[in-house]
C-alpha cells in the first residue's frame, strides 16, 4: 500500500514537472518566443496541474484508509461474534460434531467371553522357554473346588506369541460341567484359571507332566461406577509360567 501510495505521488510530481517544462522555456518551436498571453495560459496550466498534483498528494497520504480497515476489521468482528451460539446447560461448551451415532449391535451370548487372561513369561531371557513344537494347555475350575476342570482350551505355541491374550466361550465349557459352571456364575464366585506347557510327543499331558506352569485368578467385580445395581464384570486373569 505505501509503494502505490509514493507511486501515485512521483507520477503527479512528474506530470507536474513535465508540464512546467515544457513551456515555460519561453520558445515555441513553431511560433518562436512565447507571447505574454500564452504565458499566461501555461501559468494556468501550472496551477491547475499543481491543484490536481495536491489533491492526489493529500488523497493518497491522508489516513482515510485506515479508518476503513477500522470499520472493516470491526464488520468482521461483529460477524463473528454473531455466528457464534451461547452456551446452554445440555451444551456448556461448542462441541465439534461428530460421526452420528452407530447402533449398538447385537451380540449372541454364545459369542461373549466368559473367561479373559493374559499368559506371559516370568522370565522371557531363561533358558527354558516354550519350544515351537509345544502345547499350551489352559483351564478353568471353580476357586473353591480348584481339583475339579471346567472347561478349557489348547493351543499350539507355534499360534502363539507372548504375552498371549486367550478368551474363553461358553463352547470352552465341558459338556458334562455345564450345569455346575451355570450353577456357580449364578452365585457370582470367582474362577481360578490355569496354564501349562505340554510337548510335543504329549500334547493332552496333565500339569503335573508339564514343562512349565501358571495360574491366575479371573475375579468378579461388583459396585463399580457406571454399572447398574448387582451387575458385575469379570476381570481378566493374569498368568506368569514358570
Amino acid at each position: 500500500m505505501m509503494a502505490i501510495r509514493h507511486l501515485s505521488v512521483a507520477l503527479s510530481i512528474l506530470l507536474l514537472l513535465t508540464t512546467c517544462f515544457s513551456p515555460c522555456h519561453g520558445w515555441n518551436s513553431n511560433h518562436g518566443p512565447v507571447k505574454p498571453r500564452a504565458w499566461h495560459k501555461t501559468i494556468q496550466k501550472v496551477a491547475t496541474n499543481a491543484a490536481v498534483a495536491t489533491t492526489i498528494y493529500c488523497g493518497i497520504m491522508l489516513p482515510h484508509d485506515a479508518a476503513f480497515a477500522d470499520a472493516s476489521s470491526s464488520f468482521s468482528e461483529e460477524q463473528l461474534r454473531q455466528s457464534l451460539k451461547p452456551a446452554t446447560e445440555s451444551r456448556p461448551q461448542i462441541m465439534l460434531q461428530g460421526p452420528p451415532p452407530t447402533q449398538q449391535q447385537y451380540v449372541p451370548i454364545e459369542n461373549q467371553p466368559i473367561v479373559q487372561g493374559l499368559l506371559s513369561l516370568s522370565n522371557p531371557k531363561s533358558e527354558i522357554r516354550p519350544a515351537f513344537t509345544d502345547t499350551i494347555v489352559i483351564t478353568i475350575r471353580d476357586y473353591t473346588q480348584p481339583d475339579t476342570v471346567l472347561g478349557g482350551a489348547r493351543i499350539p505355541v507355534s499360534k502363539a506369541r507372548f504375552p498371549l491374550a486367550f478368551r474363553l466361550y461358553p463352547k470352552n465349557i465341558l459338556a458334562n460341567q455345564q450345569a455346575t459352571w451355570n450353577e456357580k456364575t449364578s452365585q457370582g464366585g470367582d474362577v481360578l484359571v490355569k496354564a501349562w506347557l505340554c510337548p510335543e510327543e504329549n500334547p493332552k499331558c496333565s500339569e503335573t507332566e508339564s514343562r512349565m506352569q501358571a495360574a491366575g485368578v479371573a475375579k468378579l467385580i461388583r459396585n463399580l461406577p457406571g454399572l447398574a445395581t448387582g451387575e458385575t464384570i469379570r476381570a481378566p486373569a493374569s498368568l506368569s509360567l514358570q
